[in-house]
């Protein structure tokens, strides 16, 4: 059997250290409140302005580009929070929503945000 030594002849253990056990984060959700997201005014028209530059230059090099759909683009909009903090009263977060709607927002949702999984 062998044996090891440290630099000052001490004999040292080569046994397996165990590690302690990590802690276990708890995942149970739990309801954080309502956020209201959806496309903000204005977007539409600057997308549009956009796909206009890149498709002047793509005609440049003689590339073919489809037309702007603001339908389609609105379907792959990335939504925007209304506000930042989340509502804690799903009726404030709907007369938010309502209030968003009015002054030219569009898509407009409620969502519930959660401890686990963020917004749902």
């Amino acid at each position: 059997m062998l044996t090891f030594v440290n630099y000052l002849g001490q004999a040292v253990s080569t046994a397996p250290v165990a590690k302690p056990k990590s802690k276990t984060v708890d995942l149970d959700p739990y309801h954080k409140g309502w956020r209201v997201v959806g496309v903000p005014p204005g977007a539409v028209e600057e997308a549009e302005q956009e796909h206009k530059k890149k498709s002047q230059k793509a005609r440049a090099a003689g590339k073919a580009i489809l037309d702007f759909n603001p339908l389609e683009w609105l379907q792959k909009a990335k939504r925007k929070s209304v506000r930042s903090k989340p509502y804690s009263i799903h009726e404030a977060a709907a007369t938010c929503a309502e209030l968003a709607e009015k002054a030219g927002w569009e898509r407009v949702e409620v969502l519930e945000v959660s401890k686990g999984g963020g917004a749902r």
